[in-house]
């Protein structure tokens, strides 16, 4: 599809989300079943649309994308152009992010965030591999998000695809030279060897704590979404 209204220069296309026809076209698509469907087949129509793009009109020379877009980077990375990420948000949102480092400051992180990273420490979150070893049946250890490696705490929140966008993001979003790290472990020892002050230390921890729990809760939409 094209769009002009004395811009000729202006193009509007578009990419499949992967999914097939809605019996009701008016339905909003269900959130988890859209990421999921993306991320699992949009990278490749997004490098033909900037393939036709360049041949077509002029050579595209960077990327912008909406911050959950996140293989956008890494078709910039394929084509080694700069791509960035755009963190849209409503006023509401917006007021949270802005406060949230004053809620971490005064030491107001979420309980069930204090839980879970306390879980992913001893190894104790019910990852695929985790209830393998219970004895709990299930279909596959493969990770849900990447489908390439075996689930455990190590992969989901540091070796997998999504999770190194995110810290990348992160250290980006910080300023800071974060280090690739393996495991819980190896993170909490790079932060308590950087050389911060320990208000931007606590900052810093309540923030990747959120990012690694918000991690867990994308992945369980992931599987547990409503049909």
């Amino acid at each position: 599809m094209k769009i002009s209204n004395g811009l000729p220069s202006f193009r509007f296309e578009t990419i499949p989300d992967g999914l097939p026809p809605p019996e009701n076209k008016d339905a909003s698509q269900h959130v988890a079943t859209t990421f999921k469907s993306l991320h699992e087949t949009a990278l490749g129509p997004l490098k033909s649309v900037l393939a036709k793009v360049s041949a077509s009109y002029s050579p595209v020379t960077c990327m912008v994308a909406d911050f959950l877009m996140y293989f956008a980077l890494k078709a910039s990375k394929e084509l080694r152009i700069p791509g960035v990420l755009f963190w849209t948000a409503g006023g509401g949102p917006l007021i949270c992010y802005d406060e949230y480092r004053n809620l971490i400051q005064k030491g107001l992180m979420p309980l069930k965030v204090n839980v879970f990273i306390w879980k992913l420490r001893l190894d104790k979150l019910p990852t695929l591999a985790n209830m393998d070893k219970k004895g709990i049946d299930v279909a596959s250890l493969l990770c849900p998000v990447c489908n390439a490696h075996v689930e455990n705490v190590d992969h989901l929140f540091f070796s997998c695809g999504m999770a190194q966008d995110l810290w990348g993001l992160l250290a980006r979003w910080c300023t800071l030279d974060i280090p690739e790290v393996s495991n819980i472990v190896e993170w909490f020892s790079w932060l308590d060897a950087t050389y911060v002050s320990k208000h931007a230390r606590t900052i810093l921890e309540g923030i990747a704590s959120t990012m690694l729990w918000s991690i867990l809760n994308f992945r369980n939409a992931w599987i547990f979404f409503d049909d």
